[in-house]
């Protein structure tokens, strides 16, 4: 029997656009333009290590991998 999962909702066109917005400002994706993406999806802290791999991933050219809710 496979388990179910439920995922964030987030859209790769959403993160691209935020990192491309970044990157055109500053002219640079560093430390802070991870912190800026993650703040303008507004999601629950304890996501915060969830969404710094795979935002990580997708800016050196992988994918943004799905990421799965968490119980309270």
């Amino acid at each position: 029997m496979s388990e179910e999962y439920e995922y964030l909702p987030i859209k790769i066109k959403e993160i691209k656009f935020l990192v491309d917005s970044y990157e055109g400002w500053y002219n640079t994706f560093d430390k802070d333009g991870y912190k800026y993406v993650i703040e303008q999806l507004d999601f629950d802290d304890k996501y915060y290590d969830d969404l710094i791999t795979s935002l990580h991933n997708f800016v050196k050219g992988g994918e943004f991998y799905p990421i799965k809710k968490r119980g309270e």
